[in-house]
């Protein structure tokens, strides 16, 4: 293999991987990530780095607008690349991570758990993703989430061309009101950057980005 052929295909493989905002828990080694997502009802702010291409560490700030009123969490944790599966035309992964930190509620703090797991099988046309989030408090309350997402892209683009997608994400909070919610979005992705724009049936905004630099 040339290194202009080698060149094009570490590109794509980096395109690849960066793909997946969500299930996103490591990218690239020694790489920073900044992800956030943005809803009427939640909100995420995940800053990590990338010790290797297997483990990263990171902090998640997070926010829900719960039935008993506005809940914070402000966790460190560590996050893994358990395994992926490389195939000529698509890739998948599964990714594990957890941390310990503080959830904050009416002027009171408690320790709080949390663990997430993510499986997601992409190619350059379809797309799948599972994620599962729980916090467990130390007074035995628990917030426990589940995302599950299906997208295609409509045209098929280059790693430095601008890359788009159409995707549909059922997602179920049972300690939020008016829960669950199914949201179309599109997503854009290009080079480093990614975004995503769309709006629940129930006419909830969504807005979410990642980098990685």
């Amino acid at each position: 293999m040339g290194f202009k052929r080698l060149g094009i295909f570490l590109a794509s493989l980096i395109g690849l991987c960066s793909i997946n905002a969500h299930a996103m828990l490591v990218a690239y080694q020694d790489s920073f990530g900044i992800m956030g997502v943005n809803q009427a009802f939640h909100t995420e702010l995940f800053l990590n780095y990338s010790l290797t291409p297997y483990f990263a560490v990171g902090e998640r700030s997070i926010r829900f607008d719960t039935t008993d009123g506005i809940k914070q969490f402000f966790v460190p944790e560590a996050d893994f690349l358990v395994h992926r599966w490389n195939q000529p035309e698509s890739q998948a992964n599964i990714y594990a991570g957890g941390g310990y930190g503080v959830e904050s509620f009416q002027n009171q703090a408690q320790g709080v758990a949390m663990a997430n797991v993510a499986v997601d099988w992409e190619s350059r046309k379809y797309y799948l993703d599972t994620e599962f989030q729980s916090l467990l408090a130390t007074d035995s309350k628990s917030y426990n989430s589940a995302k599950f997402r299906a997208g295609f892209a409509p045209y098929l683009a280059k790693f430095d061309e601008l890359n788009t997608w159409f995707i549909l994400q059922f997602e179920t909070m049972p300690f939020v009101p008016n829960n669950p919610f199914l949201t179309p979005m599109v997503r854009l992705f290009y080079k480093n950057v990614l975004v995503e724009i769309g709006a629940d049936f129930q006419g909830n905004w969504m807005f979410n980005y990642m980098i990685h630099i």
